[in-house]
């Protein structure tokens, strides 16, 4: 079977699409995406596949005027989409948001092609809520999403998650990091939206942490912040492992007690796979998406979230000492995630992307 996998560039679409695209193609299926990819693009070649760049972009809202002009843009782009379609000839085609994803797509409806939508986040973003209405199924990472969409088949696959659980204990993982195996560990993940906010802070809580606290650090913090944030934890007698990227993040987060990470979806299903306590601090600008994403795992008592305008070195540090000593005392079991991830999400959601192309 051909299948369309349509995408935006950012992370947060893009490694969901890859980790379900893996498993199509070893189940015998041909994979194409098509989508706005930028530097993305890497990727996609990286594991071998076809793509076809549509170079889309957004709706802008700033004005009337630019609403227009970029609303025809990408109507323009989804009718040329159509002749991609006719050369492709696909069974099925899955969209993982964005507006990179949105005009191909868009093309599959009108020319009546098997189309679906997946859903990473709790709050949909514009591209899939323009799309609900005209998709024959939209799947669904959290059981709390489907109220935002209309679509009468909706199904919960869960967030195919671009990690899985490792095999190596916790204190094997802490040692391949070149860390006491016996300390608690606290992982950092700054991210690729905003991090240097989050590096700045974090790394002052931390610094403020070396006499109160008997731990350890795993700090991604994205290329920019690296050296800086190396050049601080040199002062510290903590022993700490900085990374501009970690290729192995799911070895961190075996080696982790506690993380401190914004709340994009993968993250919040990787946090629940892990079952791992955190600390989350929502990127502000993604329309309220990301707090929503980290409501799911403080309800289950297993996250605290700081809002970034009230982020600061003091009340992180204390945060992470009451979460420090919830560890240490045995309050913490990670039982309440289990209910919350849904194992193999990407072969789940290659099962519902078949069934609606067979």
């Amino acid at each position: 079977m051909r299948i369309i996998l349509a995408t935006g560039g950012t992370g947060g679409h893009l490694f969901p699409a890859l980790k379900t695209a893996v498993v199509l193609k070893n189940l015998g299926h041909e994979i194409i995406f098509c989508g706005s990819f930028g530097v993305a693009v890497e990727k996609i070649t990286d594991y071998g596949f076809e793509y076809h760049n549509l170079n889309a972009k957004g709706l802008s809202f700033s004005t009337p005027i630019k609403f227009i002009q970029t609303a025809m843009i990408l109507l323009a782009v989804s009718f040329k989409s159509i002749a991609l379609l006719n050369k492709i000839q696909p069974a099925v085609i899955c969209g993982f948001g964005g507006y990179g994803a949105f005009p191909i797509i868009f093309a599959g409806c009108f020319k009546r092609i098997p189309c679906m939508i997946h859903e990473q986040n709790v709050v949909p973003g514009r591209a899939n809520k323009m799309l609900d209405r005209w998709v024959r199924k939209v799947a669904v990472s959290f059981k709390a999403a489907r109220k935002y969409f209309k679509n009468p088949n909706i199904v919960l696959t869960g967030c195919p998650c671009h990690h899985t659980k490792v095999k190596l204990s916790q204190k094997e993982c802490r040692a391949k990091f070149g860390l006491d195996r016996d300390r608690l560990t606290l992982l950092i993940i700054g991210g690729s939206q905003g991090s240097q906010r989050i590096n700045e802070v974090v790394s002052q809580a931390v610094m403020t942490l070396e006499n109160k606290a008997d731990i350890q650090v795993i700090h991604m913090t994205g290329p920019k912040d690296c050296d800086s944030i190396k050049t601080l934890y040199l002062k510290l007698k903590l022993p700490t492992a900085v990374f501009p990227f970690i290729d192995c993040i799911e070895t961190a987060y075996q080696a982790a007690d506690l993380v401190i990470a914004r709340s994009g979806a993968a993250t919040v299903s990787e946090l629940a796979v892990f079952q791992k306590l955190s600390i989350l601090i929502p990127y502000p600008h993604a329309g309220g998406h990301q707090k929503e994403n980290a409501k799911i795992l403080a309800d289950c008592h297993e996250a605290t979230i700081i809002d970034e305008k009230e982020l600061t070195a003091d009340t992180l540090r204390k945060i992470i000492l009451e979460q420090l000593q919830r560890i240490i005392s045995g309050g913490v079991d990670g039982r309440g995630l289990s209910q919350i991830t849904i194992p193999e999400a990407d072969h789940q959601l290659a099962k519902e992307i078949i069934a609606l192309g067979s």
